[in-house]
């Protein structure tokens, strides 16, 4: 009996702290702007790219390197900055002190 009660009161603990999980993790849509300064700054491997400013406190939005779809990110980046053209980026907070978005995801405007 014991062992239900505390599973019951994990499971409600998880559920009380999920909302609260996936607000901190909202996703947020950048206006269009044509991507600069696209580049690999540490030796980490992180993928860093300016962009127009969002919620976050500067215009830097970082790549992790684990993305799953990090090939075809950078791949459109690269691209837009090449041409020119304009892209929105999707990122889901603030990383690096609350200065930098974290990219999820990019799409052409």
């Amino acid at each position: 009996m014991k062992n239900i009660i505390n599973k019951a009161v994990g499971l409600m603990c998880f559920s009380f702290a999920f909302p609260v999980l996936s607000a901190n993790a909202e996703v947020k849509f950048t206006e269009a702007a044509v991507p600069k300064n696209l580049h690999v700054y540490s030796t980490g491997g992180y993928i860093y790219v300016d962009h127009l400013p969002g919620a976050c406190s500067s215009s830097r939005y970082i790549v992790d390197k684990s993305h799953p779809a990090l090939d075809t990110i950078v791949s459109i980046l690269l691209a837009a900055q090449t041409a020119g053209k304009s892209v929105v980026l999707r990122y889901d907070g603030c990383v690096t002190n609350g200065e930098q978005g974290n990219v999820v995801g990019v799409y052409l405007k």
